[in-house]
């Protein structure tokens, strides 16, 4: 099966308490009433921040399911696993997961955790329901027993460089990556892409995502004076470059991704931020949909966090079990398996459906950028429309 990709351009202005959560080995206690359900993140490392957020968000929507009869009567009880963002803890997660008999695991967020975890859970017959593992890898796996959240990588960084070269008339760049598999990813399909537009890339490179200190390849920017520099990575990265790039004179535009997108990378890079641009995923205002509006009050008030598109993935993949249960009148895996690629509905990300490769069939991407009184304004807004051939 191929997929035809279109792309539509469009400008625009801008409870019950949840089960106790297991750590990593214990043993839960359970009656045969529960749907057990494995969530998979990075709890402590480098990922951490997104991972606990994540968490939260996940944790709302099983409140809001358990508040209204649960999972066809049966309550959700949760199993967590601190991934560490590591492929091999990932991967014990994922054989733990299949131990305890889960009925559907959420997670992993990041893509290398994901992609060898996924196939453990295949082969035990359990289904995936992914929050935000982007990569484009997924899609060509021919998986049974995944569907995802997010949009893939490489479309992202296809509208990030059309925006550059089309918008910001960018015609030279340096392109930089945090050497893992989203940030690879993303690169990639931006340099490919803003080469195809006419567009040349002066250089790039993958850069150490845990320095304190960017001097060297900032040094090398200069040097070669570009129109636009940008990143693909998270947000601590992130922010350290545009604000020692700023630092040290630097004037070209910086773009990055929307793993970047948050208070956190506004805290790091400070005024440094404004006018710097970066893709986003769906999510709009806090009254466009009921569960826009439940996952953006609660987080705020239970948690103190404000609500973004990587905390409303996770909360729609646990309303994705949900459906797929709802839909095939069953909590068993096997039976959630074989309808979870046909279900959809309304979340806190808009409408939601996919495809027979796990894809979404519709991801709502934007470009944003800081604005001189440190907030986020929608750019421009830009559909992805997916649809098998």
């Amino acid at each position: 099966m191929t997929l035809k990709r279109t792309v539509l351009f469009l400008s625009i202005m801008a409870i019950v308490a949840v089960s106790p959560l297991l750590a990593n080995g214990q043993k839960e206690s359970t009656s045969n009433k529960d749907f057990l359900l494995g969530i998979g993140l990075p709890l402590t490392g480098p990922n951490a921040s997104y991972g606990v957020a994540s968490l939260d968000s996940e944790k709302l929507a099983v409140d809001y399911i358990n508040n209204h009869g649960g999972i066809l009567g049966h309550q959700i009880k949760v199993i967590t696993w601190d991934t560490k963002a590591d492929p091999a803890t990932g991967v014990a997660g994922a054989h733990n997961f299949v131990s305890r008999h889960v009925n559907a695991v959420v997670g992993f967020f990041n893509s290398d955790v994901t992609v060898p975890a996924v196939r453990i859970l295949e082969n035990a017959g359990i289904p995936l329901f992914g929050d935000n593992p982007s990569t484009p890898k997924l899609a060509t796996l021919h998986l049974t027993n995944f569907i995802r959240i997010t949009g893939d990588d490489a479309l992202e960084g296809v509208i990030q460089a059309q925006f550059a070269t089309q918008k910001l008339n960018a015609k030279t760049a340096v392109v930089l990556n945090d050497q893992e598999t989203f940030g690879e990813a993303f690169a990639q399909a931006f340099a490919n892409e803003f080469k195809k537009e006419g567009g040349k890339v002066l250089d790039y490179e993958g850069i150490d995502p845990t320095a304190n200190n960017y001097s060297a390849i900032l040094s090398k920017i200069q040097s070669l004076s570009p129109d636009l520099f940008e990143f693909s990575g998270f947000y601590q990265p992130a922010g350290l470059l545009v604000k020692q790039a700023r630092q040290t004179g630097i004037k070209a535009t910086f773009i990055t991704d929307s793993a970047v997108y948050g208070d956190k990378y506004l805290g790091i890079a400070g005024k440094a931020a404004v006018g710097s641009y970066m893709t986003n995923l769906p999510i709009g205002s806090s009254t466009q949909t009921s569960f826009e509006k439940y996952l953006a009050t609660n987080l705020k008030s239970k948690y103190d966090i404000n609500v973004d598109p990587i905390d409303a993935n996770a909360f729609d993949a646990v309303l994705a079990v949900w459906h797929a249960a709802q839909k095939a009148k069953s909590i068993a895996p096997a039976d959630l398996i074989k309808v979870m690629h046909d279900i959809s509905y309304q979340g806190a990300t808009g409408q939601v459906s996919f495809l027979p490769d796990g894809d979404r069939a519709q991801v709502d991407y934007s470009i944003i950028k800081v604005t001189p009184d440190m907030k986020y304004k929608t750019i421009q807004t830009f559909k992805e429309v997916l649809s098998a051939q």
